[in-house]
């Protein structure tokens, strides 16, 4: 008794200011897929096609258009009623890998599928309830062109902006046209001279599609959550330009926050 006594004393006791104790944890205790996916992987091998074998009743596989070098944008939908949007049920989605080589996002989202799928399966409530009640979209890959050239020349060789960018050269964080600078342009020049990456364009269309109440973007290399913001024609870096929605994106961003020990305390990993 006194040892589990004491071993439970020191699992309590654990330093708070200690960031990387979870790292030392020995394993996770799911039986998820925890590694990198190139394209192939992701789709046709394992995890996309090994997910909706195990739960058909639950799961959609579909593509959204193709980036400019010809890969599928695969998403998956999972809903009680998939391929089918019902009135009243919120739309949700989370898109990873806009940067290519920020692979954390795209392994996260692979994950859920996974994780979602086989709770679901177990009967836990939570997911239960989140899978009949909402309609869950999943793009793990935005940028695949990206990723590739990331993933076949490897950490060891590729600089930090190695498939950062889409093919063409684009940063699609950037890339997404707004009325305020479509509106300046024309009154400075004769056309717009911004280019809209095919991914950009399919995910507009994606958007488009589909009423989607609420959608989050997973990026890597930061430990921070942002929410929309409008922008200033001078973009000056000191002017507060809030958005309509600004007290519910700020309460949203902190909710999501507070989740997070690390993220909440402002520590950085």
């Amino acid at each position: 008794m006194l040892v589990i006594l004491s071993n439970l004393m020191l699992y309590f006791l654990v330093d708070p200011s200690d960031i990387y104790a979870s790292e030392r944890d020995p394993g996770s205790k799911d039986a998820l897929d925890f590694r990198h996916h190139n394209y192939k992987e992701m789709r046709k091998v394992r995890l996309m096609k090994s997910v909706t074998e195990e739960c058909p009743d639950i799961t959609h596989i579909y593509t959204i258009g193709k980036s400019y070098m010809g890969f599928k944008l695969y998403v998956m939908e999972i809903s009680d009623n998939p391929g089918k949007h019902e009135l009243g049920e919120p739309e949700f989605r989370y898109v990873a890998g806009m940067h290519g080589n920020e692979a954390l996002g795209r392994e996260l989202v692979l994950n859920l599928m996974q994780y979602l799928c086989r709770e679901y399966k177990k009967g836990n409530q939570r997911v239960v309830r989140l899978v009949t009640e909402t309609r869950i979209h999943l793009l793990p890959s935005m940028n695949p062109d990206g990723y590739e050239a990331a993933y076949e020349k490897g950490s060891e060789l590729a600089g930090w902006a190695e498939g950062r960018y889409s093919f063409e050269g684009i940063d699609m964080n950037h890339n997404f046209p707004d009325l305020n600078n479509i509106m300046w342009d024309a009154q400075e020049k004769a056309e717009d001279p911004s280019k809209v990456a095919p991914e950009t364009r399919a995910v507009i269309s994606w958007m488009q599609d589909i009423p989607f109440v609420l959608s989050a973007n997973l990026h890597g290399g930061e430990l921070v959550v942002t929410y929309p913001f409008d922008c200033t024609r001078d973009w000056a870096p000191q002017e507060d330009t809030p958005t309509a929605d600004d007290a519910f994106f700020r309460w949203l961003a902190a909710v999501y926050a507070s989740t997070n020990l690390n993220l909440h305390k402002g520590w950085y990993a």
